[in-house]
């Protein structure tokens, strides 16, 4: 006897599934921009997102609501959230660094610093399994905490503020100082293993690849780290040794996303870039109005990054030509995050907008507290930013 399924059988079935799944299931975003690689991707399956049969609503984001907001008494959010598990951690301009309940937001624990939080955390489980947060102030010191308590585990101090989050590298931290130093401590103890110093601050997010194509250098892992020194540094991250330097033209505090063998990142000089990190040259340069401060997001056959000028621009990632815009009503500081076929926008006018990833067509947008500029994190079907109000949202979709 043959059982006969129908798609809209299956449809229905599906769909009552989802909508009995707790909220906050999904993903974990325990770096900046989700992963060592920086891409500001959701690792999702590109079929399932882009089927033609798959009825709007059920796979594909189309609304924003506001779950719940946390406020602070005082100072603001510059740093992104990032997420583990069931907890968000984030630090604050008020002198803490907070863990909140991802479910309703409820305050964890709180850790108090000599200076403000501006910079992201990271999360890193330890041999023995424990988890462990560890960022930066503005004193430059580098904290690491128990994940689960909020204990101090160890401290590093650096000679300058610390603005961006450190990168985990096998058992290691990757963090940069505006020292003009990018750091590599032992993740367990905080121990200094190297040192690479470059001419002028780093505030960019050191992110690293895999030099697997190479022959005779197969499994090297490369350190990507843009300075104020107008340079990309390219480290060799088990010594310290400095690689290549490719002129950039122009200072930048924007983080490098790899994908693929290139790396690509805006600079002040009103330029986005791509750049090939195998052979150290830039592949192609996309011009603007204004600087490119914030942190792009890349997929194969795409790369989305946002302005000063208040717009967004999809490029393609061969040859950088513009597949699309989005124009914004304020400046763009906090990174874009692709999730299947939609990108999230935020923006200074406190704005998160929802966009259609093959044509920059909005969706949706919800108005919040205060300018952006962070990058948010996303989670299962949350989205999770700060303002400079000092508001922490969760943000269902």
């Amino acid at each position: 006897m043959k059982i006969i399924v129908s798609a809209s059988s299956i449809l229905r079935v599906f769909t009552a599934i989802t909508l009995c799944l707790p909220l906050f299931l999904g993903a974990d975003w325990p770096l900046y921009r989700g992963d060592p690689e920086a891409t500001g991707r959701v690792p999702l399956s590109e079929p399932v997102m882009a089927a033609p049969e798959v009825k709007e609503g059920l796979s594909r984001p189309n609304e924003l609501r506001i779950v719940w907001q946390k406020t602070l008494e005082k100072g603001f959010f510059e740093a992104s959230p990032i997420v583990v598990g069931d907890t968000v951690y984030v630090g604050s301009a008020d002198d803490y660094f907070y863990a909140f309940d991802l479910e309703n937001g409820d305050e964890r624990w709180k850790y108090p610093v000599e200076d403000g939080v501006l910079a992201t955390a990271s999360y890193w489980k330890g041999e023995t399994g424990d988890g462990i947060v560890s960022f930066g102030d503005t004193a430059g010191v580098l904290h690491a905490l128990d994940a689960k308590s909020g204990e101090k585990r160890w401290t590093f101090k650096t000679k300058g503020n610390i603005r961006t989050a450190p990168n985990v590298y096998k058992n290691r931290l990757l963090v940069g100082s505006e020292d003009n130093s990018l750091y590599c401590l032992d993740a367990a103890d905080g121990k200094e293993l190297w040192k690479y110093t470059t001419k002028d601050m780093i505030q960019s997010f050191a992110t690293v690849a895999t030099d697997s194509a190479d022959s005779g250098k197969t499994g090297k892992v490369r350190g990507f780290v843009a300075g104020c020194d107008g340079q990309l540094h390219v480290v060799d991250c088990e010594s310290g040794r400095g690689i290549a330097q490719v002129e950039l033209e122009s200072p930048t505090g924007s983080t490098p996303a790899v994908l693929g063998d290139h790396v690509f990142l805006g600079t002040e000089g009103n330029e986005f870039l791509a750049i090939d990190w195998k052979k150290h040259v830039i592949s192609w340069r996309f011009p603007s109005k204004q600087a490119f401060r914030a942190p792009a997001a890349v997929m194969p056959g795409m790369v989305v990054c946002g302005g000063y000028d208040r717009k967004v621009y999809a490029l393609d990632p061969a040859s950088g030509k513009e597949l699309w815009r989005f124009s914004s009503r304020k400046t763009i500081d906090g990174g874009p995050v692709v999730f299947g076929d939609r990108v999230f926008v935020v923006s200074n006018d406190a704005t998160v907008s929802l966009l259609d990833r093959r044509d920059g067509r909005k969706i949706a947008s919800l108005e919040l507290d205060g300018g952006i500029k962070a990058s948010p994190a996303v989670v299962g079907n949350s989205l999770l930013v700060g303002t400079l109000e000092g508001v922490l949202y969760r943000i269902a979709f």
